[in-house]
């Protein structure tokens, strides 16, 4: 049992963070946050991972992630995911108000419905130095780093090269749908415009897309 027993239980840090070594890790924090509702918990990424049948962490609105993911600068690979016609799909699928995400590089492949990126599905939290690589297809709201960014934050030093296909709507190379008074800092994509729709206010500062040049 991922949540009430030990197996792929991690040690913690000094900070009460726990510290990811290995797939079965990923998978039990994933799990704490999803099914064990602990929403605020801390993980500092040891070493570069890959992962299989993928669930995301915060896999539903009903289950948000408000902790920090930290990558340290290691990458996740993802090879599948356990559910490729899901909502809220990414390495993250529902990043909460309070929750942040940085320093973290995601490769392999994303799939997923509805909300889909490739570091994060649906995205009301902080972004910080993350980066894509993996190739991210869903039908709306498809991003290479996050699939809908909405609320009052601030997102900087944002990178895509991954492909990204939305089969309704325009996908975007960072960011799929941007809504209410995001900011980005710093970004570019390689594979698609930096941003497929934009709602409400918002602002791009130093941010570019390589697409036709």
């Amino acid at each position: 049992c991922l949540i009430c027993g030990n197996a792929g239980k991690p040690n913690t840090d000094g900070n009460g963070s726990y510290l990811i070594e290995t797939e079965a890790q990923l998978k039990w924090f994933a799990a704490q946050v999803n099914l064990a509702q602990n929403s605020s918990a801390k993980a500092v990424l040891a070493k570069d991972i890959t992962v299989a049948s993928w669930t995301p962490i915060g896999n539903a609105a009903t289950s948000t992630f408000n902790g920090t993911l930290d990558g340290n600068g290691h990458t996740v690979t993802i090879d599948s995911m356990a559910n490729n016609s899901a909502d809220y799909a990414g390495l993250v699928g529902y990043l909460g108000n309070f929750g942040t995400v940085c320093n973290i590089k995601v490769a392999g492949k994303v799939t997923g419905n509805n909300y889909v990126g490739g570091v994060v599905g649906y995205c009301a939290g902080e972004l910080q130095n993350v980066m894509n690589a993996a190739n991210v297809s869903g039908t709306s709201n498809v991003g290479g780093i996050a699939g809908y960014l909405k609320g009052n934050k601030t997102n900087t030093n944002l990178g895509n090269t991954g492909m990204v296909i939305a089969t309704d709507g325009k996908p975007g190379g960072l960011v799929g749908t941007m809504n209410v008074d995001y900011i980005v800092n710093n970004g570019f994509s390689t594979t698609q415009g930096v941003c497929g729709t934009v709602q409400g206010g918002y602002t791009f500062r130093n941010c570019y897309d390589t697409v036709g040049t």
